[in-house]
């Protein structure tokens, strides 16, 4: 692992780019982010990550290794205690790049990120020998945050499939929360005819047509009730529709038999 003096000499030679010379410590330097990077937005000078929440950083600093020489990052002390992790690749013999990382906010309260923020280091280590191949992968001269790059295409479908699966899984949910609420509204209906047909048997002489209004106009009521909760929180069409039939005949058979 190289000490200060070496990195600082090594640095001068191009090692590092847009470094600055307090940065360097003992075994490491202190990279500065520059940009928080999203899928849609690479240059966001500040964000705020919410807790479980991931965010790619773009330093300021590039690296230039010798084909001896790799590099890695690593979470500063002070970012473990604040509740960062911090995901990274090794920097392989001959990459030249702006450093990236990802951090992942693992605390219960959001943290407040800006430009310039000291989030990482960077420690270099001298291979026994240079290996047969340097770094000439898809991330060589990566200079702004480009995404998967080309990786786009073969991870793409893995990355849709776990997209129909959110939503097949948000689908199940919100039929979940309709069947209960259909439920809870037949449970309510049930006592609520009850209550009616009581009332209407223990008051004075009640007409058969007076009474079938009564219920026909509360299983409507409940009905509806229950139609609307299910447009809310159901997507499926069908059962929605068969609902609002039931609300439509109850009301338009009580009306029906008034007029009668």
């Amino acid at each position: 692992m190289f000490t200060d003096n070496e990195i600082r000499n090594l640095a001068r030679e191009g090692l590092l780019q847009d470094y600055v010379e307090e940065n360097i410590q003992s075994v490491c330097y202190d990279l500065r982010a520059r940009y928080y990077c999203t899928l849609e937005d690479h240059h966001r000078e500040s964000c705020i990550l919410k807790p479980g929440e991931s965010i790619f950083v773009q330093c300021v600093e590039g690296i230039n290794l010798p084909e001896d020489t790799v590099a890695r990052v690593h979470l500063r002390n002070s970012r473990i205690r604040q509740g960062l992790t911090l995901d990274a690749p090794i920097y392989y013999p001959g990459h030249k790049t702006v450093v990236f990382f990802r951090i992942t906010n693992l605390s219960n309260e959001a943290i407040h990120l800006k430009a310039y923020d000291e989030i990482a280091s960077v420690t270099f280590e001298r291979l026994s020998a240079a290996p047969e191949e340097v770094y000439r992968g898809t991330f060589q001269n990566e200079m702004e945050f480009s995404g998967l790059a080309g990786y786009t295409e073969l991870f793409q479908a893995d990355m849709e499939e776990i997209e129909q699966k959110k939503d097949d899984i948000r689908y199940i949910e919100r039929n979940i929360y309709s069947n209960v609420i259909v439920i809870m509204t037949i449970f309510i209906g049930i006592f609520t005819l009850i209550n009616v047909n009581v009332s209407l048997v223990s008051s004075a002489v009640i007409s058969t047509s007076v009474f079938l209004i009564f219920n026909l106009a509360t299983v409507g009521s409940i009905a509806f009730l229950a139609a609307v909760l299910r447009s809310f929180f159901s997507q499926n069409r069908q059962k929605n529709a068969a609902v609002w039939i039931i609300t439509i005949l109850a009301f338009a058979a009580a009306i029906l038999i008034h007029l009668l």
